[in-house]
């Protein structure tokens, strides 16, 4: 919204005064403030609360610019150099991965952006284009100098850049009078817009979950299924009703399971319970010691699963469920007792 305020100012300064006369006149009508301010409102309260089912909802879309404005002070996690961002556009291998590059749209956008700033548009509208310039110029610097980065962020910015690299691409060709000329300008383009194309499918069916994607941020990793499948597999075994499981995970390691839990009676923590006690329950590994302490006698912990790179979770399941799937499993036999673990994923 800053960002297109700036892009607004400047276009308004940019034209002639008695346009900017207009403008004002225009957009300072008690009706149209009015009609705006009312627009605003019945759309957040409309979406917010979640078609008036959650009047708490608007007021939080508010308050939630608070954690915002302490995640982009930095000193996190997600802290990343001003060049993060264009490195990811521009030029991006992790290790021995392959290359990504968006190059295409960042140049285009350059030629784009000087050709709206010359209003050289063709037939485009001068105002608008200067305005998205401007608006992404500013959105491209001022997300660069925050320290909190993540990939995603830079879909904000990105999108003005695809834009402008229409507008350069036409400035490109109009600017090439020969025809053999523009016949490779146009071919390039192809080949430029094909590659864009052939990317955005390898990003989204072959590396979808791999770190070599440079919008593969903090990802769920693809052997967390197997955690959902066993689960389910006891689920099965369970002759007391819904299954009952506690996730004791910490700050932020538990997502995406209320997703794939949500079939089951699952609940959520952050800190230790005073009964951590389920027929399964999945804890981080700093809840060990803890949880061992209250279950060691009744539970049998079966194995490390893989939420996320670096990020692990162990499961504990009660003995008597767990001698159940091993007895369906086949995997025991009618003189043993059962209690032991698998040998995990």
């Amino acid at each position: 919204l800053a960002a297109m305020g700036v892009g607004a100012a400047l276009v308004w300064a940019w034209r002639p005064a008695p346009a900017r006369r207009q403008v004002l006149r225009a957009i300072g009508r008690p009706r149209v403030l009015a009609a705006g301010a009312a627009a605003a409102v019945l759309v957040s309260v409309l979406l917010f609360s979640n078609l008036f089912t959650y009047a708490r909802g608007p007021l939080d879309s508010v308050l939630t610019y608070a954690q915002y404005l302490t995640k982009a002070g930095g000193r996190g996690l997600h802290d990343h150099a001003w060049d993060f961002y264009l490195r990811i556009l521009l030029w991006w291998r992790w290790e021995t991965g392959p290359v990504w590059t968006e190059g295409t749209i960042v140049v285009l956008a350059g030629v784009g952006a000087a050709a709206a700033l010359a209003g050289r548009t063709g037939g485009a509208n001068v105002s608008f284009c200067r305005f998205l310039a401007v608006h992404t110029i500013v959105l491209t610097a001022a997300y660069s100098a925050i320290p909190y980065k993540t990939p995603w962020c830079l879909l904000s910015f990105l999108y003005g850049m695809a834009l402008l690299a229409g507008v350069g691409a036409g400035a490109i060709l109009r600017a090439v009078r020969v025809r053999a000329l523009r016949a490779i300008v146009w071919a390039a383009l192809i080949l430029a817009g094909g590659h864009l194309a052939w990317q955005a499918g390898r990003a989204a069916f072959v590396y979808d979950a791999d770190r070599r994607n440079p919008y593969v941020y903090a990802q769920t990793d693809r052997r967390l299924l197997e955690l959902v499948r066993r689960i389910d597999d006891l689920a099965a075994c369970e002759t007391r009703g819904p299954l009952v499981v506690k996730v004791i995970a910490g700050q932020g390691h538990c997502w995406p399971l209320p997703w794939y839990l949500r079939r089951h009676r699952a609940g959520y923590w952050q800190e230790m319970p005073a009964d951590p006690a389920a027929p399964v329950i999945v804890a981080a590994p700093s809840f060990d010691g803890a949880i061992t302490a209250k279950v060691e006698h009744t539970h049998t912990m079966i194995g490390y699963y893989v939420l996320r790179p670096n990020v692990h979770l162990m499961v504990f399941v009660a003995d008597g469920l767990w001698r159940e799937y091993l007895r369906r499993q086949g995997r025991l036999g009618p003189g043993q007792a059962g209690g032991a673990a698998d040998d995990g994923p």
